[in-house]
């Protein structure tokens, strides 16, 4: 039968010069990440994840030099995430520390430096001082989250310099300044950048419709404005969320080429005929859309109460029907590329088509 563990952890000194690896996510342990932890040279693999540990485990962590995963996501861990955190952990390959309480005064620029890092998960915390003005160069790094902390100041144009992300989450932030047209990568499968009201006003680059590897893209809330991208050239992307903007105009007919899972439009002052549309869930509320929506291929229409589309059978008129994480409906990706890591082969690691 399954169990799990509880109360706190423990490790033997015993075990000082053997142990290599800890697993222990998904468990019900308490207490803090006993001192001794940091005499352990060989550990290389810490997985406390999903459990209720807390304290401060920082000055135990920095003495492990040879860690090369370390997945702390999901308890109520404190401290100050600083230039000293990890910094001898040169093997690192995933970090994880998403949804606790770390703190931070500036994001420390190594965290973007380890040469052999993939993930790098900081979402759900409260960093707080801006991102590097300078990022160098690195094409390893293939998962970047801040997801929901207090970061501020401008997104670096050389953001760009991570060349080889997949993944990127900058959303629910206070980031000012220009959103970088750089950004917009052409290697970039999830690009969340919503709940960035304070970015200042600005087009989308004309980039973004030739975005060919493109999965979810979230522009939720981030001050955008002028006519909606094309996507004429993003043959997997499932995932659109580009509400609460200023978007003008019409929706596009390249959008009936495109099969998607959730197509987010709504409080756009956008309007017109709504064309055919492939998608599971639509969102239109607050704007001045209108037409025929069959819903042959529509599964579920979110619409405007006083909404004048002739024929829609699928349609529901609500208030706030979207969650706030909507713009994280589908974390699958990310939870198969940190459960499943046993080596560092990046075949395996890419996104399955």
């Amino acid at each position: 039968a399954d169990f799990q563990l509880t109360g706190n952890l423990l490790v033997c000194d015993e075990w000082q010069d053997s142990l290599v690896e800890i697993v222990a996510s998904n468990n019900l342990l308490e207490g803090t990440i006993p001192a001794n932890l940091g005499s352990f040279p060989a550990l290389a693999q810490l997985w406390l994840d999903d459990n209720t540990l807390s304290g401060n485990p920082i000055s135990v962590l920095n003495q492990l030099s040879q860690l090369e995963s370390l997945h702390l996501g999901s308890n109520q861990f404190t401290g100050i995430i600083d230039d000293a955190f990890l910094a001898n952990a040169k093997q690192l390959q995933a970090l994880d520390v998403s949804n606790n309480q770390f703190t931070s005064t500036s994001f420390p620029p190594h965290l973007l430096e380890f040469p052999e890092l993939l993930v790098l998960d900081l979402n759900r915390n409260n960093l707080q001082g801006s991102l590097p003005s300078s990022v160098p160069t690195n094409s390893v790094l293939r998962f970047f989250s801040v997801y929901k902390n207090a970061l501020q100041g401008s997104i670096p144009a050389t953001i760009a310099n991570l060349n080889g992300l997949w993944h990127l989450d900058l959303s629910s932030n206070s980031f000012t300044g220009l959103l970088p047209s750089d950004i917009f990568s052409d290697n970039i499968y999830n690009l969340l950048l919503a709940d960035l009201p304070t970015l200042q006003q600005g087009l989308l680059p004309k980039s973004i419709d030739n975005l060919v590897n493109l999965e979810e893209l979230s522009l939720r809330n981030s001050n955008r404005l002028g006519p909606l991208p094309e996507f004429s050239s993003t043959e997997y992307l499932y995932l659109v969320d580009l509400s609460e903007n200023k978007f003008t105009s019409t929706i596009p007919g390249s959008y009936s080429d495109l099969m998607l899972s959730y197509l987010f439009l709504g409080q756009n002052s956008i309007e017109g005929t709504v064309p055919p549309l492939v998608v599971d869930i639509l969102e239109l509320e607050n704007t001045a859309l209108f037409g025929d929506l069959s819903c042959t291929n529509v599964t579920m229409a979110i619409v405007p109460c006083n909404h004048v589309f002739s024929s829609c059978p699928c349609c529901q008129c609500c208030e706030d029907c979207i969650s706030d994480d909507s713009v994280h409906l589908d974390w699958t990706w990310e939870g198969e590329f940190d459960r499943e890591w046993d080596l560092v082969d990046e075949s395996k690691l890419t996104p399955a088509r």
